[in-house]
């Protein structure tokens, strides 16, 4: 494999759904609402009427109930498969039928599970690199879709201009092959009217049962839309349409508006690049949004060797260690240097409190990870993780901190102690410092297990980062004499030291939307924003730029399709978002529309009893052949679920529904919502 000289490539080629060993709750009746324990968290109380609309089809006596006073649980969709405990290895890989070749695998558009083996062969590395460097970075048999890479510019400006050329992938079929057989194969027939008025019918019986039954959903507002995808440009046909111009909450059904948002801005080819750049001893760390940067969900599987030929796994040090390396040796004779981060990107408003600090995101969660800041570096999740341990002593070691920075720790206060029988640890942080104070109780573990894992969230990512950074070249003999903060980084002259760190958008957009990670969401709308725009990316700009993109991709009927929408994040927690139905599957119909992202788009929603935040729904599906690829969304009082079902001939359906309002358990509305799929799947056997 021909390699630019100093050039350093990291990839993960093949797509797996893979779980930590243990991903567990410490404390399940821990009511504390700063708590860090790993389990279903509070999102809070609403104050906020669901505003007005229409009834269409669905007759009720029942009033309209606003969204207050509901309960105050609510799922943590982004941890559910959220693989975090980095430094647990972590063998066990799952994936559902990984060399299926099927009727649906080869002729419906296609799924990277269906058409990429997981068995990806041996450890192929980089031929040539940098003779000064200390490590030749391999690639992992069980890694992603081409998920990083990272360019080690040695100095030699043709190494950042000219990249290695990545190792060969594996024999398998390319992503691209879904896209050339749907656009080459025979356009898939059309359902006939008669089963499109019985599936209407089906579906507005399922919804009259719902709403005005004895159950939970009894008066909640029930918004549907179903719209076939067959019609060429702009929307297609909606063939039901129930409430389905009434705005709503739509929890993490708002990652398939910024996530798309995303795709259309910045395009299927767009990467994140960090990098730092040297001029005259002051070296500048350049954010750029990218929200994975050393994410623990995806570096936990790479690997690199190190100078001794030894296989290690890329974590978060490996990276420090990387730019610290780089840095000490580019550091003028005297060894003094200045480190400044440019995080401009992206505004300097870290956290969505809403318009005059209300209506925003929850403040009682602010602490929680997937309340995380947003910036424009981000590191590790934003977040701090700590494995809190008995020690001989009356006070529990709290010393197990990844990414560790021993000044915190110094100034961290430990009320905490040691219990024989409860396990109720939490961490205390005051939400405009990173001083923490950890409280609970520790319970030793169980003799074999490892300690379960408390992460926090920190104040100011991208100074917390530099702190760590400039903590980690003091420790390889040079004088850091100062950091802060920079806004002209890009525009300053220099060369890049170091690695750039490569993130393309497609694991990041699949990530986002099949694991509901919030804080990928952000970064991506913010980007967007910066993308249309040329200012930082802001919350302020999101409504009027995600506007701007669903006018050009739904055309002439987004003015209609847009009335009474409103969209204030990218993450969906935000109580201020409203969407309705119809917009969202015009919206989703839209990518299945464009050649250019349809599969990137489809790909990245969570498929039905196999993955992400759908896994353990649609299991029993009686031999269905049809398949569900959708994003969830849920906040107190509100579940939604949008996305496509497919036939095995091709054919596909776009749809939305959403519910608000209702009390208790968010189980009968997930159950409508997988009634009313599977009414679609049955109209797709027909």
């Amino acid at each position: 494999m021909a390699s630019k000289r100093g050039a350093r490539t990291i990839q993960r080629q093949c797509r797996s759904s893979f779980f930590p060993t243990e991903n567990r709750g410490q404390n399940p009746s821990l009511s504390s609402p700063i708590a860090t324990a790993r389990f279903r968290l509070p999102i809070g109380e609403d104050r906020h009427s669901i505003p007005p609309g229409r009834e269409r089809g669905v007759p009720s006596e029942s009033h309209r109930l606003p969204l207050r006073d509901l309960p105050v649980h609510a799922e943590r969709e982004q941890q559910a498969t959220d693989p975090n405990l980095i430094w647990i290895k972590n063998d066990r890989f799952h994936s559902t039928n990984p060399t299926r070749h099927d009727e649906l695998a080869t002729t419906a558009p296609l799924h990277s599970n269906h058409v990429v083996s997981h068995g990806c062969g041996g450890f192929p590395t980089v031929s040539r690199f940098h003779p000064r460097a200390p490590h030749v970075v391999a690639m992992t048999s069980t890694a992603l879709l081409t998920l990083a890479t990272i360019w080690w510019a040695s100095g030699d400006p043709e190494a950042i201009a000219a990249p290695a050329t990545a190792p060969p992938l594996p024999s398998t079929t390319p992503i691209a092959t879904a896209t050339s057989r749907l656009s080459a194969a025979v356009a898939p027939p059309r359902s006939s009217p008669t089963e499109e008025r019985k599936l209407a019918s089906e579906v507005r019986r399922l919804v009259l049962n719902a709403r005005n039954g004895k159950g939970s959903l009894k008066g909640t507002d029930i918004a549907v839309s179903i719209r076939a995808c067959d019609d060429g440009p702009g929307p297609g046909r909606e063939i039901v349409a129930i409430n389905d111009d009434l705005p709503l909450l739509p929890a993490s059904n708002m990652k398939v508006i910024a996530t798309g948002a995303a795709l259309d801005v910045l395009g299927p080819d767009f990467a994140f690049e960090t990098r730092v750049r040297e001029t005259d001893g002051t070296f500048v760390v350049i954010g750029d949004g990218d929200p994975s940067l050393a994410d623990p969900s995806f570096f936990s599987s790479l690997t690199y060797r190190d100078a001794e030929g030894e296989q290690q796994e890329l974590d978060e040090e490996a990276i420090l260690s990387f730019w610290a390396d780089a840095i000490a040796e580019a550091a003028p004779p005297d060894g003094r240097v200045t480190i400044l981060v440019d995080d401009s990107v992206f505004e300097r408003r870290l956290w969505n409190d809403g318009t005059n600090g209300r209506d925003g995101w929850n403040p009682e969660d602010r602490l929680r990870g997937f309340s995380a800041e947003v910036a424009g570096l981000n590191f590790h999740r934003n977040t701090i993780h700590f494995r809190p341990r008995s020690s001989g002593g009356t006070r529990p070691d709290w010393n197990d901190m990844r990414p560790r920075l021993d000044s915190m720790l110094r100034s961290a206060k430990n009320d905490s102690s040691i219990s024989s029988k409860e396990q109720t640890a939490w961490i205390l942080r005051s939400p405009e410092s990173d001083r923490l104070t950890f409280k609970g109780k520790v319970k030793p573990p169980k003799k074999g297990r490892p300690v379960a894992p408390l992460e926090v969230t920190i104040h100011d990512p991208a100074m917390q980062f530099l702190k760590v950074l400039a903590d980690r070249v003091r420790s390889r003999g040079i004088t850091v004499e100062r950091i802060g903060r920079t806004t002209n980084g890009r525009a300053q002259t220099g060369r890049d030291i170091g690695p750039v760190v490569r993130m393309p958008i497609a694991p990041i957009v699949e990530h986002c939307n099949e694991a509901s990670q919030n804080l990928y969401a952000e970064s991506l709308l913010k980007r967007s924003v910066h993308e249309s725009t040329g200012r930082p990316g802001s919350w302020k700009d999101a409504n009027a730029t995600v506007r701007r993109i669903a006018r050009k991709r739904i055309g002439d009927d987004a003015v209609d399709l847009l009335e009474g929408t409103y969209f204030d994040d990218g993450s969906g927690l935000s109580r201020r978002n409203r969407v309705t139905a119809a917009f969202l599957t015009a919206w989703l119909d839209s990518f299945h529309d464009d050649p250019r992202l349809q599969t990137i788009f489809v790909e990245s929603l969570a498929r039905g009893g196999e993955e992400g935040s759908l896994e353990s729904r649609f299991q029993k599906w009686d031999g269905r052949s049809a398949r569900v690829d959708a994003k969830s969304g849920y906040l107190s009082g509100v579940s939604c679920l949008s996305g496509f079902v497919t036939d095995k001939s091709g054919r596909r359906w776009a749809f939305s529904v959403l519910c608000n309002g209702f009390k208790g358990s968010s189980r009968p509305a997930k159950q409508l919502q997988e009634a009313i799929v599977t009414a679609i799947a049955d109209l797709a056997a027909s």
